[in-house]
């Protein structure tokens, strides 16, 4: 029996409900509820009348014929209005003609097992869903464009090749391996070994895409550090009064710079405190300053500055507008966060301090894809070591371990634990 299934893909009471159905005799189903003028053709959005479920309305209705449709299977979608008892009566409807409420993911999960696309296409689906900056939106579009599963078949492909050569060697051991072949072998590992660990390396950029990069504020009681967060995030985050010590816990906000997303926390003023709370808010500060890309030393403008500065940190003098003749500092940044003063320049040493661009095409953003390429750049460095001592046994196993592990990231080698395991984290719809 083949599986119908029929799901609303997006959140109810908005302006559009769609409701997908995805299997077989999707397009009987349609003719028995939706009625149109319009003659029923293949990617062709009719109008007309949904009726059925003790329901009418006016609603437009696609057919997608299997396979040159997401899933590869014959598909639906009707798109009716938005609010929830129209579209809840539209998915009763269909369920009460035997049609199954889809999972999370079961669109996509069907479009994988049906060739549609593979693991990393699919993920970048997902990618594109959750993307909120323009950076997370380039490299999303970018692997569901199947750029990462072109490299990846052209490394299987040589790791195959080489495979079956040296499967001949070992099953006929008499006959023995000629030195031209030892170097083709050694220059074949090497050469992917290369592409690997540049994929590898990539993935410190790909994690300040995805996740963004932390920046922390810290300084003293009343420096301005609650009025910069504000400033730098465009939003009212933080409370700004002149009373010393208000801000006691860890405040969270965010903003957009060139495309990338930086994570901006707001902590307690760094002092002796006898405040319990503030003493707690005081500790959170200290282990948020830890785990920062970038911190922002805070100071007023004139007080002495620290003696020393970490690698990821920057110094910055508040209030400049409280001065008249303001002797410049080529060591420091000098702001207003109360007037707007100066900010571009310091979003920029931030973005210059915490972002190195990897020269590459493809960036690793997804830690699963790291994971693989991580296994298969151990496995490949295995067998270059193995590979001077020419033991054909060690190297074929290294190579098939990088072979397997490289090739779970497109589904290649996936097993079923790990291909669920992708689609788990999809919504209801897609």
């Amino acid at each position: 029996m083949i599986e119908r299934q029929s799901i609303i893909a997006n959140a109810a009471n908005g302006a559009i409900s769609i409701i997908r159905l995805s299997g077989s005799r999707v397009i009987e189903l349609l003719d028995d509820c939706f009625f149109s003028k319009n003659k029923n053709e293949e990617r062709t959005l009719r109008y007309g009348t949904f009726k059925g479920g003790g329901i009418n309305d006016k609603v437009m209705a696609v057919y997608f014929k299997g396979p040159k449709s997401y899933t590869g299977e014959d598909m639906v979608e009707i798109h009716a209005h938005g609010g929830s008892g129209i579209s809840g009566a539209i998915i009763r409807y269909f369920i009460e003609k035997g049609v199954n409420l889809a999972k999370g993911g079961e669109f996509s999960k069907r479009a994988f097992l049906n060739g549609k696309i593979d693991l990393s296409k699919a993920e970048g689906v997902l990618s594109l869903i959750n993307a909120s900056t323009t950076e997370q939106v380039k490299n999303a579009f970018a692997l569901h464009n199947g750029i990462l599963k072109i490299k990846i078949d052209e490394i299987l492909i040589k790791l195959k090749m080489q495979l079956s050569k040296m499967s001949a060697y070992i099953d006929y051991p008499e006959e023995g391996i000629e030195e031209d072949t030892i170097q083709e072998l050694k220059q074949t590992i090497n050469a992917v070994y290369k592409d690997i660990e540049k994929l590898k390396d990539s993935y410190s950029e790909g994690e300040l895409i995805k996740n963004g990069v932390d920046v922390v504020l810290t300084g003293d009681v009343n420096v301005g550090k609650s009025q910069l967060m504000n400033v730098l995030t465009n939003n009212d985050s933080a409370i700004v009064t002149d009373i010393a010590g208000t801000t006691r816990d860890i405040i969270k906000d965010n903003y957009e710079y060139k495309g990338y997303k930086f994570n901006v926390f707001d902590t307690a003023g760094i002092r002796e405190s006898s405040d319990i709370v503030e003493k707690i808010g005081i500790d959170k500060a200290k282990q948020q300053i830890q785990k920062a890309d970038i911190i922002l030393n805070i100071i007023k403008i004139g007080d002495k500055n620290p003696k020393e500065l970490k690698e990821n940190e920057i110094l910055i003098e508040n209030k400049i507008d409280l001065i008249k003749d303001i002797k410049k500092s080529s060591k420091t940044i000098q702001i207003s966060a109360l007037k707007n003063i100066n900010i571009d320049i310091l979003k920029q040493k931030i973005f210059e301090k915490s972002i190195n661009t990897i020269n590459t095409d493809i960036v690793l953003t997804e830690k699963r894809h790291y994971d693989c390429v991580y296994r298969g750049y151990i496995a490949l460095k295995s067998g270059l070591d193995n590979i001077e001592n020419i033991n054909l046994e060690l190297i074929y196993s290294d190579l098939m371990t990088a072979y397997y592990n490289i090739g779970e990231i497109t589904g290649a080698s996936a097993t079923d634990d790990i291909i669920d395991e992708v689609f788990k984290n999809f919504c209801v719809g897609k």
